[in-house]
C-alpha cells in the first residue's frame, strides 16, 4: 500500500494533462455506453473537450476523475474499467489528512502514537489501517511495536492485556513472589520467574518446602494448585 499525504482533495499523480486522444464518436463502443458508472465519475472540467462518449473503455490514456465525495485523481481509463480501480482515497490506497488518516479516523489510537520512535512520521500521514510496523506507548508508559491495521482491529498494549511479559509488571516474580520461591532452580532453565507471565500457561517445574518436585502451569499455581504430595 503506497501512502503519501496530500494538502487537498486533489491528487497529482502525473504532471501532464492526459486523455488527449483525438476526439472520435464511438457510439456503443464508448466508455459512456459500456461503463456508465465509471463514466459518471469523469471529471467535468479537467479533460478538455473530451467526454466519456469520445473514449474507449480499453484506452490507456490517463483521464481525470472525481468520485461522489469530490476526491480528484488521474488514472488510465482501462484501469477503471477492466481492472476495477476506484477512488484511491475512498479505497484507502492513498492517505488524505482529515479524511482517512489515523488521527482523523481513530483519534483514540493516535493518542498512543510514540512521540519519538516513529521519527518524523505523524498519525496524520498514516492510513488508519496501515500495515507498516509502528511504535506505540500506552497510558501506563509501556512501549511496543504493532501495525496500524493490528491496532485498528482491536489490539492494544500487549503488556496491559497480559499478552507479553514485562519484568516488574506482570511477571510471576513480581506478582506472586510466594510461588516464585518454589520455582525449580534447574529444571526450568533457561526460564525464570521474572520471564513468565503470572497468568501464563507456561508448564513449569516446582519444588515445595518439603523437597517434592512436580509440574504445573503457572496459571494453575496462581489458581491454587499446590504440591500433590503435601495436600
Amino acid at each position: 500500500m503506497r501512502e503519501t499525504s496530500r494538502a487537498s482533495h486533489r491528487i497529482e499523480m502525473v504532471a501532464h494533462q492526459s486523455a488527449s486522444a483525438t476526439k472520435k464518436p464511438l457510439g456503443k463502443k464508448s466508455l459512456a455506453f459500456r461503463f456508465r458508472a465509471v463514466a459518471a465519475q469523469w471529471h467535468p472540467t479537467k479533460n478538455g473537450d473530451l467526454t466519456p462518449r469520445d473514449v474507449a473503455p480499453s484506452s490507456k490514456d490517463r483521464a481525470w476523475w472525481r468520485c461522489e465525495v469530490d476526491h480528484e485523481w488521474q488514472a488510465a481509463i482501462y484501469t477503471r474499467t477492466y481492472r476495477g480501480y476506484g477512488c484511491p482515497i475512498c479505497s484507502k490506497k492513498v492517505v488524505m489528512p482529515g479524511v482517512n488518516d489515523l488521527a482523523t479516523v481513530h483519534p483514540d489510537i493516535a493518542a498512543q502514537w510514540h512521540p519519538i520512535k516513529n521519527g518524523t512520521l505523524t498519525p496524520r500521514q498514516i492510513m488508519s489501517g496501515a500495515r507498516k510496523m509502528l511504535w506505540w506507548v500506552c497510558d501506563a508508559g509501556h512501549e511496543w511495536q504493532s501495525t496500524g491495521a493490528h491496532r485498528v482491529n482491536g489490539h492494544g498494549c500487549p503488556i496491559c492485556t497480559n499478552q507479553s511479559v514485562a519484568a516488574g509488571v506482570n511477571d510471576l516474580a513480581s506478582q506472586r513472589p510466594d510461588l516464585a520461591r518454589q520455582w525449580h532452580a534447574t529444571k526450568n532453565k533457561p526460564a525464570w520467574p521474572d520471564q513468565v507471565l503470572a497468568t501464563g500457561t507456561f508448564l513449569a517445574w516446582w519444588k515445595c518446602d518439603n523437597g517434592h518436585v512436580w509440574q504445573a502451569t503457572v496459571a494453575q499455581r496462581v489458581r491454587g494448585n499446590t504440591c500433590p504430595r503435601c495436600r
